[in-house]
């Protein structure tokens, strides 16, 4: 899962938290690598033969998942992990080379590869492609596909649903103007799976198979919860609003009011909670 990039707003309120608690990171931590066994399980068994592309690797969830849960003698015979976050490859970088691991970190994005076509056997691109335009979007796919080998399998997934996209888009609707921009964190157009299916298919892929996964994690501070998740993706892609200040409070009522009645979301007294999310992996062959 590739690193967050946001424009940066002209104006942020002072409310606004850039620090996640340590328990969040902990806790929030596991969703990518629960999404990046999924993916694998997805797809055909790897052998010492495969050559494997992390797409949008972030830290390495897909990566580390892979070589965690194989033993050393059926390692696939090479992963090249990219992102665009030097400081996300310089970790995955650092965790491989103490295990002697067969690793290759490369800077690259997504919708711009520097391999050559029919290279890999299994391409993984977990979610990555609902944090780019639309016309990103169908260049990463096309990427998928060219470097793909042929009869290779590559899984591509975007969420489904979370509990806060409805949190969000209510406290966004109830203290912005009507028209205001659309939000960092909303992604709505790949919740049915309908898009991201179609951007395989029109890439090149044929029978792309649908399959939904579900990831579970603990908040044991909802309040705060709240409040983090807000200021990391209550703004707009446009940036904040001056207004966003003096309703800011509002907001995060809203905002409460509605992920604690959401399918997914379970409490469990004392301010803590459990909640449970869906991601869409499209699987297809080359």
């Amino acid at each position: 899962m590739t690193a967050l990039r946001f424009k940066p707003s002209a104006f942020t309120p002072p409310q606004a938290t850039t620090t996640q608690p340590p328990w969040m990171k902990a806790t929030q931590g596991t969703i990518p690598g629960q999404i990046a066994q999924s993916c694998i399980l997805a797809l055909p068994p790897i052998t010492p033969e495969s050559i494997i592309h992390d797409n949008g690797c972030g830290d390495g969830n897909v990566t580390l998942s892979i070589l965690s849960n194989l033993p050393a003698t059926k390692h696939p015979s090479v992963i090249h992990a990219t992102d665009i976050a030097p400081e996300l490859l310089s970790k995955l970088q650092e965790q491989v080379a103490r295990k002697t691991w067969p690793v290759v970190t490369t800077p690259a994005p997504a919708q711009d590869l520097p391999f050559q076509d029919n290279m890999f056997t299994h391409s993984i691109t977990n979610c990555v492609i609902l944090r780019l335009s639309d016309e990103e979007a169908v260049l990463a796919c096309k990427e998928v596909y060219r470097t793909l080998k042929k009869g290779g399998t590559a899984a591509v997934s975007a969420w489904a649903e979370v509990p806060h996209r409805k949190a969000l888009a209510a406290a966004h609707a109830a203290t912005r103007p009507e028209g205001a921009g659309e939000l960092v964190g909303g992604a709505w157009r790949w919740v049915d799976g309908r898009l991201l299916r179609m951007r395989m298919e029109e890439v090149g892929f044929e029978g792309v198979k649908m399959v939904k996964a579900r990831s579970v994690w603990r908040v044991e501070d909802l309040n705060l919860w709240i409040v983090v998740m807000w200021s990391m993706l209550g703004r707009m892609e446009s940036g904040w609003i001056e207004s966003d200040e003096k309703r800011w409070d509002e907001a995060v009522n809203v905002f409460g009011e509605v992920i604690k009645r959401q399918e997914g979301v379970e409490l469990l007294g004392d301010g803590r909670a459990r909640m449970a999310g869906w991601c869409w992996i499209a699987v297809a062959q080359k």
